[in-house]
């Protein structure tokens, strides 16, 4: 009886696994779950430079703005990616943007919204 319980949770974690690495994360189509330094080369190979002031991160152009990159790691395997402008913007401007990007991904069958986010001109 033992070894049938064993084997049934060895082929459930398994099985868990199995699935749990086919849902990671993307960003431009690379999986954040690789090294920060193989995430910056892959970052560069789309044509992302570095900072000139920061080794770590990394500026390009990205949804039509300049931004600058920065990878968040946890030990050495990468668990966040921050984007954020290169440029300041006005308030109106991040409003808009905003507003943008929640059409984009409305319109995009592979997200799901329950709510609409879109912030009114009032």
């Amino acid at each position: 009886m033992k070894k049938t319980i064993a084997g049934f949770i060895l082929a459930l974690v398994t099985i868990c696994a199995a699935y749990a690495q086919k849902d990671v994360t993307q960003f431009l189509g690379i999986p954040i779950d690789g090294s920060k330094s193989a995430m910056i080369q892959k970052l560069k190979a789309k044509g992302f430079k570095a900072n000139s002031y920061k080794k770590d991160v990394l500026e390009g152009e990205f949804n039509g703005m300049d931004v600058n990159v920065h990878i968040v790691t946890n030990g050495d395997k990468v668990c966040r990616i921050m984007v954020c402008d290169a440029n300041p913007v006005d308030e109106r401007s991040i409003k808009i943007r905003f507003n943008n990007l929640c059409r984009q991904f409305k319109k995009n069958p592979k997200y799901m919204s329950m709510d609409d986010y879109i912030i009114p001109d009032d």
